[in-house]
């Protein structure tokens, strides 16, 4: 009897335990995802590995575990688990996906290509990572063709005296001491500190600002990497840029987000109130999406830009400082620039050797160094050539610069041999570098171009915004699992177009509307909604888009898009089409874009005319009933009696507003507010939001004639 009494305490015990620890594995997982959510993939391994193992761990979890290992440089341990999912019953385009770009990081092209076939063969027709994929092949294609040419250079990492696992970039030797290089990093120290997407302290999901440091490199080795002062790093994000010929001035930018940085010129001296001197340069705006600023010889500066008027993506520029004055903005044409991005311009000493970066389809894969040069005879620049291994790699490498002597160059790089995401790097040169030790006469390119063909390139960037061929842009719904992961790389490409959007066209909006199924109180599907909603205008932010032009919206489950037909039943198709973020831009009057709107199709005999009737509604004006607004979720009855209702994140007040109503008029919608009032919500009152915004008084002064209803809002509430 007592063996069997202690067997049933033992068994009791074991219970116990693996149920807690089943909690407890359950809550690592949580946070793990959170951390995958908030781009920390190696604070997420941690977790994931904390809550279970390859034995435990769902399809999913093992995918973002993959996903997690990869992005933090561990390729084969993310080849293994990914070849493991492959192996099993259904493979997923999202496994193939990454196969192809942890095999694409290895060199291995081949392999690559072949699973990003099988994902354009596995994914939906409107995934638009397919295009992306698409173009991939043609470079990998680029990267079978190179991969075993000529390479012009040794490379190695420059090692843990100057790189961290966090992020190094923009190295820019000293002109006047051949042993020392600044650079910028983003690292633990930062005089900022962790900060959120709103520049707000946040220790547990912030990113640490970025600061600037210098190295000497003494007895063959790099010292550690010292911060560049106090004087000059701030709380904000600083990144060198380079300097004056004799090394006097300092050219940085500095900002909370490209939106409200600038440039400063910095001649080492500070005045009595311990300001810096700073001062702008020419037509080169950070807050007009200007980057990458190279001084040559302090009258002539190169820089990229999404500036109206290029060719693609980021396009190169250059102007030039005469009689005191700097001239406009000068596009370098359509043989340096392409369809694709061109970054980080550095001319050699010759002023005729041009290196860049570029994800051209002839790059291997991210942003490759190409080498174009001057034509004196031609007057033109000849096509960019690739400079190959080990220079570039399949990740993005960028800021390349020839050191004084010709035979070393430095540049940044985040393939997946490195510590962590960005690392710096030295490339010796097999043969100096001839164009950097030399003086050419004349001087530079620009003696050389006929005034009239700088007159007609600076005509083309000049007229463009006026004569562009309009862009069309494709928007798509963010669709999302039950789990809340909203940011997964299908929307992550998504989100690129429209952050690339409204990174280059300052006056856009954007409206961000989630809808869900009804898990639980409507009152908790509503927060929820808004919460997963708020992860988007963080990635947004996050890339430096400035938050007060992201509207934020929550509508639980009151518009799902396709509802049970009758006689049917509620299926898992119709719950993925019914939680998903809507996407509005707005404000696109004048500018050269065309927006087409994707979505899915649905048949007739499952789609909600109340949801469509919802979207249809809201780039015009609709009026509501604000019934609250409150710092944390409001739990109340009222939205069981209600057939419309949201809730919208208002940044300014850093409150939640709870609305009820969806009215084309004020009357119909003051009906709803003498009713909410007679509920218990005396203090509601109506509202209007137009084009995706709430109505203010600016609005009503605006649209009053066309909309004489809006003089009944009371908008000072």
């Amino acid at each position: 009897m007592r063996i069997k009494i202690l067997s049933l305490c033992v068994i009791c015990l074991f219970c116990t335990a693996q149920g807690v620890w089943g909690q407890s594995a359950g809550r690592f997982i949580k946070e793990a995802d959170d951390f995958f959510t908030h781009g920390h993939f190696r604070e997420a391994l941690q977790y994931y590995k904390q809550g279970g193992n390859e034995g435990t761990w769902d399809k999913g979890t093992r995918l973002r575990v993959a996903i997690s290992s990869l992005e933090i440089n561990d390729v084969d341990g993310a080849i293994k688990l990914l070849s493991q999912l492959d192996r099993e019953v259904k493979t997923e385009a999202d496994v193939f996906f990454y196969l192809g770009r942890a095999y694409q990081h290895k060199l291995l092209f081949e392999q690559a290509v072949a699973h990003y076939k099988n994902f354009i063969r596995s994914s939906k027709s409107h995934d638009v990572r397919r295009n992306w994929v698409k173009d991939e092949i043609m470079r990998c294609a680029t990267g079978m063709s190179i991969k075993y040419g000529n390479q012009l250079a040794y490379v190695e990492n420059l090692g843990t005296s100057l790189n961290t696992f966090y992020d190094e970039f923009g190295p820019v030797p000293s002109p006047i001491y051949q042993d020392r290089l600044y650079f910028t990093s983003s690292r633990s120290g930062s005089k900022g500190g962790l900060k959120d997407p709103a520049n707000i302290d946040d220790r547990k999901y912030g990113n640490y600002s970025s600061d600037m440091y210098f190295s000497e490199h003494q007895n063959g080795i790099w010292r550690a990497a010292e911060p560049m002062g106090d004087v000059l790093n701030s709380t904000r994000n600083d990144v060198i840029y380079g300097f004056s010929a004799n090394g006097q001035m300092l050219y940085y930018y500095t900002g909370e987000n490209p939106q409200n940085g600038r440039l400063i010129i910095d001649t080492f001296t500070v005045d009595r109130s311990g300001r810096l001197t700073g001062s702008s340069l020419g037509p080169f705006d950070p807050s007009s999406g200007d980057r990458d600023l190279y001084i040559y010889n302090d009258s002539i500066f190169l820089f990229s830009s999404t500036r109206h008027g290029g060719f693609g993506g980021y396009d190169l520029y250059f102007a030039i400082h005469r009689k005191g004055l700097w001239s406009e903005a000068i596009n370098l044409g359509s043989t340096i620039n392409s369809f694709y991005n061109e970054v980080s311009p550095f001319l050699a000493r010759n002023g005729r050797a041009l290196y860049f970066s570029s994800n051209r389809l002839t790059s291997i894969g991210g942003l490759d160094v190409f080498q174009a040069v001057f034509d004196p005879n031609t007057a033109s620049w000849t096509a960019p050539v690739n400079t190959g291994l080990p220079i570039n790699s399949a990740g993005d490498d960028a800021s390349f610069q020839i050191a004084q002597d010709g035979l070393s160059a430095y540049f940044s790089s985040d393939r997946k041999s490195g510590y962590g995401q960005r690392d710096l790097y030295a490339a010796y040169m097999k043969e100096a570098v001839e164009a950097h030790l030399k003086i050419s006469f004349p001087t530079t390119f620009i003696q050389l171009l006929p005034q009239a063909a700088l007159l007609e390139e600076n005509k083309h960037v000049q007229t463009a915004p006026k004569n562009q061929q309009v862009k069309e842009y494709f928007i798509g719904d963010l669709a999302y699992e039950p789990n809340d992961l909203v940011l997964t790389p299908q929307n992550l490409k998504k989100l690129e177009v429209v952050a690339n959007l409204l990174l280059i066209y300052p006056t856009l909006k954007a409206d961000f509307i989630c809808h869900d199924i009804s898990t639980g109180p409507r009152s908790f599907d509503l927060y929820f909604s808004v919460k997963k909603a708020e992860q988007v205008a963080d990635y947004l932010s996050r890339k430096g888009v400035d938050r007060e032009r992201l509207y934020i919206k929550g509508c639980g489950a009151f518009y799902p898009r396709a509802t049970v037909p009758e006689g049917g039943i509620q299926n898992s198709s119709l719950d993925r089409l019914n939680r998903r973020i809507e996407v509005h831009i707005y404000e696109t009057e004048g500018l050269p874009i065309s927006l087409i709107y994707e979505h899915p199709n649905i048949p007739s005999e499952t789609e909600n005319a109340h949801a469509k009737e919802f979207s249809d509604m809201q780039p015009g004006l609709v009026y509501r009933v604000q019934i609250a607004a409150v710092s944390q979720m409001l739990q109340h009855d009222i939205f069981v009696q209600l057939t419309d209702a949201m809730i919208e994140w208002d940044a300014s007040s850093k409150k939640y507003k709870y609305y009820a109503g969806l009215e084309n008029t004020f009357a119909e919608a003051l009906a709803i507010q003498d009713d909410l009032r007679t509920k218990g919500f005396g203090d509601a009152f109506v509202v209007a939001h137009m084009a995706g915004h709430r109505v203010m008084q600016s609005d009503v002064d605006k649209y009053s004639e066309e909309f004489p209803d809006l003089l009944k809002l009371n908008v000072s509430r």
